[in-house]
Order: C-alpha cells, then sequence, then structure tokens
C-alpha cells in the first residue's frame, strides 16, 4: 500500500484548479471589479479621515512654577479645563494654576505629534519662537 502525499495548502485551492474553472478574461474582470470598488471605498474613507484629521494643534501652557508644558489636542477649551482641573497630566497637575501662551493653527495629528516633539527638543527660550515659526507658514 502506497502512503499518501500530503502537503499543507493552508486551506487555499491551487491557482491550477481556479484557472479550469473560471476562464482568465473573467477572472481578470472579477479582480479589477473588487480591486476598483475597495479602491472607492478606500477613497471616500481617506477623505472622511482627511477631514477630521485636520482638527489638532499643538500648544504651550505656562506653569505656576515658570515651566512650560507642550502638549496636543483636538479639543482646547476641553483640555485646558482638565488642566485646571488636574486631570489632564500628572506633570501639570502639581503645577497649578496654568497659563495658555500659545496655539497654533489646525493640522493633522501626526503633523502636530512632529512639532511637539521639535518644541520639546528645544530649550525654554526657543519653544515660543518655534511654535510662532510653525504657525506662519
Amino acid at each position: 500500500m502506497k502512503s499518501k502525499k500530503t502537503t499543507s495548502n493552508h486551506g487555499y485551492e491551487p491557482q491550477s484548479k481556479l484557472r479550469g474553472i473560471i476562464p482568465s478574461a473573467a477572472r481578470d474582470c472579477e479582480v479589477r471589479r473588487q480591486v476598483d470598488s475597495t479602491y472607492q471605498f478606500h477613497s471616500a474613507a481617506h477623505t472622511e479621515l482627511e477631514f477630521h484629521n485636520k482638527s489638532w494643534l499643538v500648544y504651550i501652557l505656562r506653569c505656576k512654577d515658570k515651566s512650560y508644558y507642550t502638549g496636543i489636542t483636538s479639543d482646547m477649551e476641553k483640555r485646558l479645563a482638565a488642566h485646571m482641573a488636574g486631570t489632564a497630566s500628572r506633570y501639570t497637575r502639581a503645577r497649578r494654576p496654568v497659563k495658555l501662551l500659545a496655539t497654533t493653527r489646525l493640522m493633522s495629528r501626526s503633523d502636530a505629534l512632529r512639532l511637539e516633539i521639535k518644541i520639546k527638543k528645544h530649550p525654554k527660550a526657543k519653544k515660543l519662537a518655534v511654535l510662532a515659526a510653525q504657525s506662519k507658514i
């Protein structure tokens, strides 16, 4: 008795079997149709995300001890109230009250995060200048 040779295809049919079932021209049209509908869906979703992504800003607060706190938010009023209440960050909780010094224009979240990191790398004397320069662009 000969042993059966088994190979694992992880649940996928070999392409040679599919070729016999669906003619190549019809198969190509079906694939194109699937790709087009997926692309249209992703385009609409991407446009929607772009609209919502442009709602972030970077801000700088001056704390009671004259230190600066830099952060990002999509709702400045809510975030400032949270800082004043001591629930926004551990750093500002111990340094209340805080005063809003500056904010940027609206931008995407990724751009806001990049700018926040850039500002945090600068010494205190240059932080506001970096933020102001970015806001003019």
